[in-house]
């Protein structure tokens, strides 16, 4: 199996911070391959997939779609002019939810192009709690809990997030016990 130049770049790449790959017709394998190597990468804040096999969450993650539910790898079809070229990386100009993804807001989320911002989240470790683990809760991920780090007596978590009021809860521990 050969690499992608791509692979490369997004392993070792230590400036880009920015890059559109949507509608390079990459196949499920690259797409699998691209995926493997942007979990290393952590310079990477705006990504665009559209058009591949996969879409970007709002974690920043590159999910991969069933090679059922798209066309043969063995066909590509090219993307119409017109929506290749609107939706191109505007520069710093944030736009709007429905310029970005239309009807479905929950795939294709570039961090830089969505105006996300990093929201840390911190919680001192309660006394006697040693070997508990801590989960924070957000509306935005329909509540699915993201394990806090634990470092000098309290958990802790960045996460990227649309800029707004967010709703979120801490659990403790395995018996999701609610904190305060």
């Amino acid at each position: 199996m050969y690499r992608l130049a791509i692979i490369l770049v997004l392993e070792t790449n230590k400036t880009c911070v920015h890059l559109d790959l949507s509608y390079c017709c990459f196949i499920y394998e690259h797409s699998r391959q691209i995926k493997k190597s942007l979990a290393l990468n952590n310079t990477i804040f705006g990504f665009h997939y559209e058009g591949n096999h996969g879409h970007i969450d709002s974690r920043g993650m590159l999910i991969l779609e069933d090679r059922s539910s798209r066309l043969s790898d063995m066909v590509q079809y090219p993307m119409p002019l017109h929506k290749s070229v609107s939706r191109r990386i505007r520069g710093c100009q944030p736009c709007t939810d429905q310029q970005l993804y239309g009807v479905d807001q929950k795939k294709n989320i570039c961090w830089l192009c969505s105006n996300y911002q990093e929201f840390e989240f911190r919680l001192p470790k309660p006394f006697g709690m040693s070997g508990t683990e801590c989960f924070v809760h957000l509306d935005r991920e329909f509540f699915r809990g993201f394990k806090l780090l634990e470092k000098d007596n309290e958990f802790f978590v960045k996460k990227m997030l649309p800029k707004g009021h967010h709703r979120f809860f801490f659990t403790l521990g395995r018996d999701n016990r609610v904190t305060s």
